[in-house]
């Protein structure tokens, strides 16, 4: 076992006792033995995990019961539960085989920890925590680097390209480091020009072809230090190829891809495609930059058995067919066919081919559409038939699966996917960054996963049709070890942050959160949110973007979950609208067909238009809401299962068949539970619902239970609700409608006021 003997241990007094002579005492009593000998094992480590040991003699004949080892990014912080950065090793636990080591795993390179360890005595009191320290003060570790002290400043470790007219730079994150600053200049020139960023890469552009530049850097922490430079680099801009290009044959297309000239492009620099290419036995590699115009002419590419994208970055690509005889294994975690970001025009490019992802975990942000990963400009009339397959044996992270592109910052009008696009996993295991959305959790679309809306871009999907099946599937959620974000799967988008128009879903939207075995989970919250056309807008910008207009969703909603903690959110058209309180967008002139399916021993809020509460506009459910198994706090809906906030919903039609086959909280024909808010809505809607199962006092074909009894809420003030259909099998007529208006639970008279007729 191989350790870091100029390392020592440091004990560090964070807190005192808390109490009084007479009070039995609790937290840090320094007076208890501490671990002894902590020690970096460097033999057990690597550049993703942390292995120390200790010596726990003494603790434990002192009476100490268990040893917590946490790593943290500050000194004398609080404590972290987090499981993947804190372990608590208790003795009694026959489990446990070593009693005095533990090991991290699953840690990202170039992350910074302190490393510390208490002792944990009965009737929670603590001895200090003890630093992995170096003359006598903690040292950080940086993972893939070594320990430093807190004042280190990393040096850039550059890495240079040269194109034509520009050098694109990049480097590992430097320890420490908050900003970078890029020196360039002439090779027989003495002046530097300077560029500042914060970022890790770096484009240097409007350089002259064949000549030589000295490229230098350094980095600068949080208080102004500046590190050394780094070595000068030496690089000669390449010499710019004659274009436009055209290529007839394979041979001809290997060596387009194996050269240069590609990358001393410019945004006017054409490659022709003139007949098709067949890649049997060729091997393609990727092309880091192509700024230029890349022309199919409606040829395809056929028998490419890839690992990689044809570009890193492309400017516009269009009349291009990657052929059903092409497969592709990608072996990053980032992946489009095409390309990972587009930043020209994608017109008219169709993928038939399967794309298959897998690993044992994932560790970094998966980011996989059949075209590209990241949508960062427009893409207009393209089409995915083939099987997008993403699969962890154990974990993942963030994820972004889709059919046309992983995420999209850009608008993307006329395109569908007709492949099965799938996620899964065993559990997620913590958040990760999809470009520039932080804390994602895994989402799958049918055309999109992920959206992004800044200055840079806007999300927005507009006449788009789904017609595969898209999945989200996790096996063993019990094995989380914190609150999971939102996970997503939409028939067009997974996460949406913009505008989704004239979209339409035919496709099988399938959720599945199960635990290993069967039980309901509710330590952690794992939580989904689901919908024919969009799960919602949890990751929008303000949760505020996403107005749907004139979409239909025609294909079935199965979701099956096991967690029971907090409201998974099923919606025919949307899973969760977005932020309850001041809600700004609307889903209007929507139209669900869909059959919504939920089981398992989930809590949840379903219905057939939206799932959480929103605003609504002349939308209308036709399809049947089936609640065959879950949680008994679980609200259903023909329209939405829960409303509130103040939110309207005007002019809308509540159809087909409410069905509870278990315990629910609430069941409606237009809404299953209204929450205790002011409201005035309801204006113009019909009702006309075959609703069964439920309790008597929280059914009703308006609403099914009202949460509170002090909020005044009034419906079909201005233009009745017309009622109709059937309860519990008793046909709704013009004598009997009221009885069967709203459930009794709550309800109060002159408070709550509901405006109905019979009729239809």
């Amino acid at each position: 076992m191989k350790s870091i003997k100029a390392l020592a241990a440091v004990a560090l007094a964070s807190s005192l006792f808390i109490g009084c002579e007479e009070e039995e005492h609790f937290g840090i009593d320094s007076s208890k033995p501490a671990p002894k000998e902590f020690t970096y094992d460097e033999d057990n480590s690597s550049e993703t995990s942390i292995s120390v040991y200790w010596d726990d003699a003494s603790m434990i004949e002192a009476g100490a019961t268990s040893a917590t080892v946490q790593l943290t990014t500050e000194l004398n912080n609080g404590d972290n539960y987090n499981n993947s950065v804190t372990h608590t090793i208790v003795y009694s636990d026959e489990k446990v085989k070593v009693k005095n080591a533990t090991t991290f795993t699953g840690l990202k390179k170039f992350s910074q920890y302190y490393i510390r360890i208490r002792a944990n005595y009965p009737r929670s009191v603590f001895s200090d925590w003890v630093y992995i320290a170096q003359d006598n003060e903690p040292v950080q570790l940086v993972l893939g680097y070594g320990f430093v002290k807190p004042d280190f400043v990393g040096i850039p470790n550059l890495a240079a390209t040269p194109l034509a007219d520009a050098i694109t730079l990049k480097w590992d994150p430097c320890v420490n480091a908050v900003k970078y600053v890029v020196e360039y200049k002439l090779a027989s020139a003495s002046d530097w020009t300077t560029i500042e960023t914060e970022e890790t890469a770096l484009k240097i552009s409007d350089l002259t072809d064949k000549t030589k530049y000295n490229v230098r850097a350094k980095s600068l922490n949080k208080d102004g230090k500046e590190s050394e430079y780094s070595e000068t680099l030496d690089i000669t801009t390449l010499e710019k190829a004659a274009f436009p290009k055209d290529i007839a044959t394979a041979d001809e297309f290997v060596k387009l891809f194996n050269g240069k000239e590609l990358t001393t492009a410019d945004a006017t620099s054409v490659v022709n495609l003139t007949a098709d290419i067949d890649l049997t036995g060729k091997t393609i590699p990727t092309c880091a930059t192509f700024p230029g115009i890349f022309n199919g002419n409606n040829h395809s590419i056929k028998n490419w058995k890839g690992t990689a994208p044809l570009f890193t970055e492309v400017g516009t690509v269009k009349d291009l067919v990657i052929d059903a005889s092409c497969s592709f294994v990608p072996t990053a975690s980032e992946f489009g066919i095409i390309a990972i970001r587009n930043k020209g025009e994608l017109t008219n490019v169709t993928n038939k081919a399967n794309i298959t992802m897998s690993a044992d975990a994932f560790d970094d942000a998966v980011i996989c559409g059949a075209l590209v990963a990241e949508g960062l400009a427009d893409i207009t009339d393209c089409h995915n038939t083939g099987n997008i397959t993403v699969t962890a044996q154990t974990s993942m992270k963030g994820a972004a699966v889709a059919g046309i592109a992983g995420y999209l910052k850009a608008t993307m009008k006329d395109c569908s996917n007709e492949g099965t696009i799938s996620a899964s996993c065993a559990f997620v295991n913590g958040a990760s960054t999809i470009v520039d959305v932080k804390n994602c959790a895994p989402s799958v679309g049918g055309l999109v996963a992920y959206g992004g809306n800044d200055e840079n871009g806007q999300f927005a999907v507009t006449n788009c049709v789904n017609k595969g099946k898209v999945s989200l599937v996790n096996t063993s959620i019990d094995s989380v070890t914190e609150n999971v974000k939102r996970q997503d799967v939409g028939g067009i988008a997974g996460a949406s942050n913009g505008d989704i128009t004239n979209c339409h879903n035919y496709g099988e939207v399938y959720a599945k959160l199960a635990s290993s075995n069967g039980s309901a989970m509710s330590g952690n919250e794992a939580i989904v949110l689901a919908g024919g056309i969009t799960g919602g807008d949890y990751f929008a910008v303000g949760q505020i973007k996403s107005n749907i207009t004139g979409c239909t969703n025609e294909g079935p909603i199965n979701v099956f979950s096991d967690a029971s903690k907090s409201n998974s959110a099923v919606g025919g058209i949307v899973g969760w609208p977005g932020k309850e309180a001041k809600q700004s967008t609307c889903t209007k002139d929507c139209v669900n067909k869909g059959d919504i399916t939920i089981s398992g021993t989930v809590k949840v809020r379903a219905g057939g238009v939206q799932g959480g509460t929103g605003n609504m506009d002349n939308c209308t459910n036709e399809g049947e809401i089936i609640f065959e198994s879950g949680d008994k706090a679980s609200v259903i809906g023909s329209l939405c299962g829960f409303h509130s906030q103040g939110n309207t919903i005007e002019t809308c039609k509540a159809f087909g068949k409410v069905t509870a086959m278990a315990t629910v909280d609430g069941i409606g024909g237009l809404i299953g539970n209204i929450g205790n808010a002011a409201h005035n809505t309801g204006n113009g809607c019909v009702v006309d619902c075959v609703i069964s199962g439920g309790a008597e006092d929280t059914r009703g074909l308006v609403i099914g239970k009202f949460n509170g009894k002090t909020k005044n809420i009034t419906l079909g003030e201005t233009s009745p609700i017309k009622v109709s259909g059937s309860v519990e099998g008793t046909k709704i007529d013009a004598g009997n409608f009221a009885n069967f208006v709203h459930g009794t639970t709550n309800y109060t008279e002159g408070v709550h006021v509901i405006n109905a007729v019979f009729g239809k």
